[in-house]
């Protein structure tokens, strides 16, 4: 519960990355999440993972092109991702 609040009060990468793998995507929170606070759409993981690739891995097509409409970094080496 204490994560819920904090993710509200101060929102974080990994707080737009369960909304974007969320199968119920809210298109109008991930905007809020991305206008309102500190995340960079072109935000990468440890494992150079952005949230393009995470969004084709987990099959969220929806996320993933709503993240293309919105401006997320397209030039991606896809080569060694497993999609």
């Amino acid at each position: 519960m204490f994560k819920k609040i904090m993710s509200k009060i101060n929102p974080s990468n990994e707080t737009l990355k369960e909304t974007l793998l969320d199968p119920e995507f809210d298109t109008d929170k991930a905007l809020s999440l991305i206008n309102s606070s500190k995340i960079d759409i072109n935000y990468s993981d440890q494992d150079d993972n952005n949230f393009l690739i995470l969004t084709l891995q987990n099959k969220r097509y929806r996320a993933a092109c709503w993240l293309i409409e919105h401006g997320i970094d397209t030039d991606i080496n896809f080569d060694d991702v497993p999609l």
